[in-house]
Formats: C-alpha cells, sequence, structure tokens
C-alpha cells in the first residue's frame, strides 16, 4: 500500500461576518505541491483558489499550518468547503468537508450573478428574512422588464439559486432587481457575445 502524501490533522472554517476563514495543519508531507480550496456551489465544487505546500519541495516530517480567507460574501445559509490535495505528479487527493452557517445581516440579500459578464449562464442566489412574497426581475438598461427570474414566498432566511439564461439576450448591461418586504436591492449583470 501506498502512504498518503499529506497527513491532515484538522480542517475547519469559522464565519467572519459573511465570509469564512479556514485553517488546516499537516503532521507530515511528502510531494505535496499545495490544496486547492473548494467551495460547493449549485452547479457543483468549485475551485477558490490555491495555497501551495510551505515545506521545502513538498516534503517535511515537521508539521505545517495554513490559511485560506474567502474573499467574497457568502449569501445566508449553509456553505460547504473542501480541500483537494496535489502532489507534484498532479494526483489529488480530497479532503473531508467542513461547513459554516452564514446568518442575513438585512431584511434582503441578492448575490452578483457569476459568471460577469455572461455570454451563457449565469447564476444567482437571493433571500428574504421574513417568508414574504417576492420577486427577482431582470431589467435593460431603458428600465423596461426582459424577463422574471422568481415570483413566489421562498424560506426565510434560506438563500434560493437562481440561473439567469443569457443566450437570448442582446450584448449589453441588465439590471437584476429583488422586491420584498416594501424593499429592493439590484445587481448588475453585463451580457457579451
Amino acid at each position: 500500500s501506498t502512504a498518503l502524501p499529506v497527513t491532515l490533522t484538522g480542517f475547519t472554517a469559522v464565519r467572519n461576518g459573511s465570509s469564512a476563514v479556514l485553517t488546516w495543519r499537516t503532521a507530515s508531507e511528502t510531494n505535496n505541491a499545495g490544496f486547492r480550496v473548494q467551495h460547493e456551489r449549485a452547479a457543483g465544487w468549485q475551485e477558490l483558489g490555491f495555497v501551495p505546500s510551505t515545506a521545502d519541495d513538498g516534503t517535511t516530517g515537521e508539521a505545517q499550518s495554513y490559511r485560506f480567507v474567502v474573499d467574497r460574501r457568502l449569501g445566508p445559509g449553509t456553505h460547504r468547503f473542501r480541500l483537494e490535495q496535489v502532489d507534484l505528479d498532479r494526483s489529488t487527493t480530497l479532503s473531508d468537508t467542513v461547513q459554516v452557517e452564514v446568518e442575513m445581516e438585512g431584511a434582503l440579500h441578492l448575490s452578483g450573478p457569476a459568471p460577469n459578464p455572461a455570454s451563457e449562464r449565469a447564476t444567482l442566489s437571493f433571500a428574504v428574512r421574513e417568508g414574504t412574497e417576492a420577486e427577482v426581475v431582470l431589467y435593460n438598461m431603458l428600465g423596461q422588464r426582459v424577463k422574471t427570474l422568481y415570483k413566489g414566498t421562498p424560506r426565510s432566511g434560506e438563500s434560493k439559486p437562481l440561473n439567469v439564461d443569457a443566450s437570448g439576450l442582446s450584448s449589453g448591461a441588465y439590471v437584476v432587481q429583488l422586491r420584498a418586504e416594501g424593499r429592493t436591492q439590484t445587481q448588475r449583470l453585463t451580457v457579451v457575445r
């Protein structure tokens, strides 16, 4: 049997406002190039960044500590993270997952679309603190309604993902608007061909 390239002794995620700080520790490393930090999204696992090994040539028998700050606002709800350890020969091993709970800071939350600019599809999420009727609408820059992305009563405080099909839209800037509880929140979306 082959020894694992990294002995991971701890992996934690701590909420920092609407973001997260991930820390992990290794007892030893053999031919370790580093770690891909991944975040679970509606579309699957997304890489947030790469943290290189702090060991010379990726090999050490001494404990090493690592830290990664998620540099984006996380929407309300449960967020799961994992590490994909990468060897110098490019083989990989996945860690267990850790999670953080992000509470709503205000009455409404509307994430920025990603990717932005988009050509085919963009995803975003929204949440309302109270379980009340909500509407998410896409407008062009003339203020004309292009399409309604959501209309209904979502669960309170729960982040709801939405897909924007941009394939039929003309190039240009659009505004995504969330309306609920007598309040509005907007995000800009750019479509490119």
